[in-house]
């Protein structure tokens, strides 16, 4: 079922004041990417302090929660593979294994795991993220007809577009914008510049790993209950 606010309390007079009803649906907020519902969620989550720990980013939570801190493409990519992963971090790895020509192995690295929030937690948040690709700001994703959830991302004057997304097997991130701070466009937000560029990379690992009539899926942990 889905989540409802209702009442007086900051939040809704907030959301109220941009036109929305008195009742309002969480994950239609978020599929929105509606910037207060955003912050109000990041700072009551617990996640949070993880995500400024792991990000090493000096601002205060509430500006990172509307993506004023700065974050490689690689520790945003790695934050966002925990929520399918049910809650488990893998430490990225840059260089799997190296072998001589003749195939002996001379070097191998392995990931290593590290639960960073609740399995439930995840899940919740991957329902979440699902609803941006379903009928929010990622909904062209949708086309690619698989089991997929992310979230677009657009800095001020349109500087960075972003749109890291994930399905039960892979998390994938791209980042568009200049060397230098500036302008990518008047329309270039995360959904029209990376996006489309996401969307060819996982139709192409879809369609190798697609079977017919099955599909991998985000499996709830045991107390969920749906």
């Amino acid at each position: 079922e889905k989540m409802v606010f209702s009442g007086t309390n900051f939040l809704e007079r907030m959301h109220r004041r941009r036109g929305f009803q008195h009742n309002f649906f969480l994950e239609d907020l978020w599929a929105a990417s509606v910037d207060l519902t955003i912050l109000a969620l990041f700072l009551l989550a617990v996640s949070g302090v993880w995500m400024w720990w792991e990000l090493k980013v000096t601002r205060t939570l509430g500006a990172i929660a509307l993506g004023a801190g700065d974050a490689t493409l690689l520790e945003v990519t790695s934050a966002y593979s925990v929520f399918p992963n049910q809650g488990v971090r893998m430490t990225p790895v840059s260089v799997l294994s190296v072998a001589d020509r003749e195939g002996n192995l001379l070097e191998e690295n392995r990931a290593s795991a590290v639960e960073v929030i609740r399995a439930d937690t995840a899940y919740v948040m991957t329902s979440l993220l699902r609803g941006v690709v379903l009928r929010g700001t990622g909904a062209a994703a949708a086309a690619l007809d698989w089991p997929l959830a992310g979230k677009t991302g657009t800095v001020d004057e349109n500087t960075d577009a972003w749109f890291v997304g994930f399905d039960p097997d892979i998390t994938v991130g791209v980042w568009t914008g200049f060397d230098e701070k500036k302008p990518l466009g008047r329309n270039e937000t995360g959904a029209q510049a990376a996006l489309p560029i996401w969307m060819e990379f996982m139709k192409a690992s879809i369609d190798r790993r697609r079977a017919p009539d099955t599909s991998p899926d985000f499996t709830p942990p045991s107390n969920i209950v749906l």
